[in-house]
This record gives structure tokens, C-alpha cells and sequence, in this order.
């Protein structure tokens, strides 16, 4: 007799829409790797809101693309320097894994 086995769902730390779970699945970009980046994001924005949008090239060339934005109180210049050091500790290591599909972004709170 086969037992069955609960497995907990992934908790992602971010709202999902309809387009951007439609994205995720097209494009096969997993949840797990979205909820790693998300952590990385958080250790440069601590308590800062995530949000997740679909990016549409309006120029024609088809090419969209996921967008996380940290929403921060922080002013500009220290939101971006803030972003450029989640680049260099993070970021632009795993710019394989994520296939030019997803990009980090910062927006005031």
C-alpha cells in the first residue's frame, strides 16, 4: 500500500498575478530560484515590499521579461547604491541562471 507524503508549498514572499504566473510557466522559471533571488534582495532591502511584474517590449521584438522591484523608503542615491552592491555580491553570478528573463529593480515606497 502506497503512502502519500504532504508536501508543504513553497512560500513566496512576493504577490503572484495571473500574467506573471502565465510568465513563470512559459518561460520555466522556477519559484524556487524567484524565492532565492527574493532573499538576496531582502538582505540588501531589509522589510522592503517585493513586487513582481511582466515587462512588455512595446518596440516590437517580442522580448518580455519578469521584473522584482524592492519598494524602498530609501532616497535614490542610496536605493541604487544599495542595488549596484546586491550586483556585485550577488546578481551578477547566477546572470546565467536566470537567462536574461529576470531583472532586479529598485521603486520608492
Amino acid at each position: 500500500m502506497a503512502t502519500s507524503t504532504l508536501v508543504k508549498p513553497l512560500e513566496i514572499p512576493f504577490s503572484e498575478t495571473d500574467e506573471v504566473a502565465e510568465f513563470l510557466s512559459e518561460k520555466d522559471i522556477s519559484r524556487s530560484l524567484l524565492c532565492e533571488i527574493a532573499d538576496r534582495v531582502r538582505e540588501h532591502f531589509p522589510a522592503c515590499p517585493i513586487s513582481l511584474s511582466v515587462s512588455h517590449d512595446w518596440e516590437g521584438t517580442n522580448f518580455n521579461f519578469l521584473v522584482m522591484r524592492a519598494h524602498t523608503p530609501d532616497d535614490p542615491p542610496t536605493a541604487l547604491k544599495k542595488l549596484d552592491e546586491f550586483d556585485h555580491a550577488y546578481w551578477l553570478d547566477i546572470d546565467d541562471r536566470t537567462r536574461d528573463l529576470i531583472c532586479v529593480d529598485v521603486a520608492p515606497l
